[in-house]
């Protein structure tokens, strides 16, 4: 491969001697160069010098396709057009193995749809605990009433606490990390109800650390509450606790099964009626709406 560059400067030097004619392969003109420079040095006359100049300035006027084509053969371009179509080709591979894979994932897809027609399989059940379809959770990364209020929780500020888990949680509903730090206030708060309440609903959002439950300080009052057992075997995941305040609920039993009249209080039967139908809703064989019908009918007697 000839340089240009190389070519003038040993024209410009050493171009009476004929060396630039050699290293372009043309041994012929150089040997004739040689020649001349001892004619020249009889006659005093440097005619080879001059002509080897005359050569040099023709090589800085070429260009460089010329000297490649006329000195390298084109191997310059050719060099060139190799990487340009080894470049094509890589592309175009590259774009045959995408339709290839494009091809197979149809194909694919194709024969299974078959498979499960001809074996008449029912769709798979969309499980919304193991199912990869999950809704999306809305949960913020940087919540700031999370942070907040688990600092405050840490702390004890249990009332400024509650009031930032509960902005948390409407700005991120599906935080599993708020619900378990309101169980564990409300725990210290010894409000079972709405502990397990959130710790439920944790679970239920993919909560996992069923240890920390069981012997964090936080829920000591849950554990030695007396449906901490139940709670534990449903596997944390109670179907219905309500966050309803117990003293509330207490309030609105006993007005439900006090009766209007005071005169009917003194009456032992009536009182011993309306016990049974309390027994009897408690346990669940009559409903509330049914319970109040018949207390109804009682005290209008």
């Amino acid at each position: 491969m000839k340089s240009r560059t190389t070519a003038i400067i040993l024209a410009i030097f050493l171009g009476g001697l004929g060396i630039h004619k050699f290293y372009l392969r043309d041994a012929g003109t150089g040997i004739f160069y040689i020649m001349l420079s001892f004619i020249g040095a009889s006659l005093k006359f440097p005619i080879s010098t001059i002509l080897g100049w005359i050569d040099a300035f023709r090589l800085i006027t070429m260009s460089e396709k010329y000297f490649d084509k006329k000195y390298n053969g084109g191997a310059r371009n050719a060099r060139s057009r190799g990487r340009r179509d080894s470049r094509d080709y890589v592309e175009r591979d590259n774009r045959s193995r995408r339709r290839s894979n494009r091809a197979y994932e149809t194909r694919s897809a194709r024969e299974y749809n078959n498979r499960s027609r001809s074996r008449n399989t029912p769709p798979p059940v969309r499980d919304d605990r193991n199912s990869s379809y999950k809704r999306k959770k809305k949960v913020i990364k940087d919540n700031p009433f999370k942070t907040s209020g688990i600092k405050r929780l840490d702390n004890f500020e249990l009332d400024l606490a509650e009031v930032d888990l509960n902005r948390a949680l409407e700005l991120s509903p599906d935080d599993m990390d708020i619900h378990i730090a309101l169980g564990r206030l409300y725990s210290i708060e010894e409000n079972v109800n709405k502990s397990m309440f959130h710790i439920s609903k944790a679970v239920r959002l993919g909560y996992t650390d069923f240890n920390h439950i069981r012997t964090a300080d936080g829920f000591a009052f849950l554990r030695l509450s007396d449906k901490f057992e139940e709670f534990e075997e449903s596997g944390f995941r109670a179907v219905r606790v309500s966050s309803e305040p117990q003293e509330e609920r207490k309030e609105k039993t006993r007005e439900a099964v006090t009766p209007p009249e005071n005169d009917l209080l003194q009456d032992d039967l009536l009182l011993s009626q309306l016990n049974k139908l309390k027994e009897l809703r408690n346990k669940g064989i009559i409903s509330e709406k049914e319970f109040e019908e018949e207390r109804i009918k009682l005290t209008q007697r």
